[in-house]
């Protein structure tokens, strides 16, 4: 990483028309993150995130009465694929930070919750605003900064609205009950100070949703934060987030507290970060973060342009995004821009997904028999490699068995500690390979074939898919119960000592992403 990059993710408003509907044929993370989505939101919304593709709905506004439940679940979904496919071009950003509701998926990107678990936030959050009933409030964006938004809010007299969010020096957020805000507004314009109604479905911020807190708190306490594998900077604490917060209560308290993204992009600033990119539709933040910051050695990146198109804005955020070198270099090595440098990235991890282990085993078999005519000594030819390439495997002086589940369970994550450069202990039962640590299909492939040679694994039916084995407790319950179940050479069956098993034997028929494609 050459640039300190601080990924956006945005909250209300984050949405246009079928949104992803063009991405989606590019790139495979979207379906991905939307069939995560599903498995947890089907049950409570009563559809798939498909329909996401098919609105027809002319603006926000419309959805926003018809179905406030899909529209929150949408810009959640937007957000988290809109990072991982980024994510899958090299991005490894050094802050996450969202704007109010965005710190769900900002925190769901960071590792904290699996991605159907910041789905089901989501549901909890809007279930417990729907238990108020019939909210009675709304959020105007003044043109002005705090010091005069708070005088017409004294001049107003208010006691149930207050400052929402300080966006920039020119612009602050109120939010408050319906009538307060409608003298708010009339001052303002007394004042000849432009306001904006938001497209909002509750007064956030406000003392209004205030009832909805505990609920939303109680809700959510059985959804235990993991660890933060890239720190996530607050907006509304002021501050970053530790493992040691109490998410469900600091995110039920979101619910009324201010959003100061002013200060708090300020703060990144002051922390050497010059690249600031939306994860999310439109570019809201891309916008304020250059307001309120005012300077010009930052670079802003939107991601999703429906006017310019989905895919158009896609490839010129990452082309962007490499130039001023805020990409990891090695993505520049991607295998696919060797092999078939016509197709993107993601449709290249999608073939590979799916045939890569076939190809690795084609070139093998010709490499050996290019040898044979070159009269050389046999060399073990190095797996492609998305990234950088995997060091070896340890090597052990005797075959055995693993003893028990456990013990395989510590080999295969020092294995992959080793392999990846990753600590030990992010390695977890349920940690997500891909979801959470960023461990790509082709990685994962790869690494599969590295534990196949060491155990003398045999060889799997074809309909072995890849996404079904997305954690590392999957992981290693697959190969204990494949060396449980397998026939045994020489008496055990273990790491192996010499020799390598054919790799078509590991990675033939890994079909993970391609399941999602259309």
């Amino acid at each position: 990483m050459n640039t300190n990059v601080a990924a956006l993710f945005p909250g209300q408003g984050a949405f246009y028309r079928a949104a992803l509907k063009d991405a989606r044929t590019g790139y495979a993370q979207v379906d991905n993150v939307m069939a995560e989505i599903d498995e947890v939101s089907k049950p409570w919304l009563k559809t798939s995130m498909a329909a996401l593709f098919e609105l027809t709905q002319p603006d926000i506004a419309e959805l926003l009465a018809d179905s406030p439940e899909f529209l929150q679940m949408a810009i959640y979904g937007i957000s988290v694929a809109t990072y991982k496919i980024l994510q899958s071009n090299g991005l490894r950003p050094s802050v996450l930070m969202g704007h109010s509701f965005g710190e769900i998926a900002a925190l769901t990107c960071s590792g904290v919750f699996t991605i159907g678990q910041g789905a089901e936030i989501v549901l909890h959050r809007t279930a417990a605003l729907k238990a108020l009933g019939k909210a009675d409030g709304y959020m105007v964006a003044l043109g002005t900064g705090q010091e005069r938004a708070e005088k017409i809010l004294e001049l107003a007299g208010v006691s149930q609205s207050a400052v929402a969010g300080l966006n920039h020096n020119s612009q602050t957020v109120i939010s408050g009950a319906t009538a307060e805000m409608h003298v708010c507004v009339e001052i303002a314009k007394a004042l000849k100070i432009p306001q904006v109604r938001l497209n909002s479905p509750y007064p956030f911020h406000s003392p209004v949703v205030k009832a909805a807190c505990g609920d939303f708190s109680g809700r959510i306490q059985h959804i235990a934060g993991r660890k933060l594998q890239v720190p996530v900077f607050s907006p509304i604490l002021n501050r970053y987030y530790t493992d040691g917060d109490a998410f469900a209560q600091c995110l039920s308290e979101h619910l009324v507290r201010p959003v100061n993204f002013a200060a708090a992009a300020e703060r990144l600033y002051q922390e050497n970060v010059r690249v600031y990119v939306e994860c999310g539709a439109l570019s809201t933040l891309c916008t304020l973060t250059s307001k309120a910051l005012g300077k010009s050695d930052i670079t802003t990146v939107a991601c999703l342009d429906p006017v310019a198109g989905e895919l158009k804005s896609l490839k010129a955020a990452i082309q962007t995004l490499s130039a001023v070198g805020a990409l990891q270099e090695s993505r520049q090595t991607h295998p696919g821009a060797l092999l078939l440098p016509d197709i993107s990235a993601a449709a290249f991890d999608t073939f590979w997904a799916a045939r890569g282990g076939e190809v690795l085993a084609f070139a093998k078999r010709q490499f050996g028999e290019f040898e044979k005519t070159q009269g050389t000594e046999r060399r073990e030819a190095p797996a492609l490699e998305l990234a950088k390439p995997l060091p070896p495997a340890p090597s052990t002086s005797t075959a055995r068995p693993a003893s028990s589940r456990g013990t395989l369970f510590a080999e295969l994550a020092d294995m992959y500690a080793a392999a990846l450069e990753y600590p030990q202990e992010v390695f977890t039962e349920d940690v997500e390979l891909e979801g959470e640590l960023g461990i790509d299909s082709v990685k994962q492939t790869e690494l599969l074939a590295r534990i196949g040679e060491q155990y003398e694994l045999p060889p799997r039916s074809p309909d072995f898919r890849l996404g079904d084995y997305n954690t590392m407790g999957k992981i290693v319950d697959f190969v204990f119960a494949t060396m449980a179940n397998a026939p045994r050479s020489e008496g055990a069956i273990g790491p192996k000592v010499n020799g390598m098993a054919p790799l078509a034997q590991i990675s033939g028929g890994l079909q993970d992403r391609a399941a999602y494609v259309n």
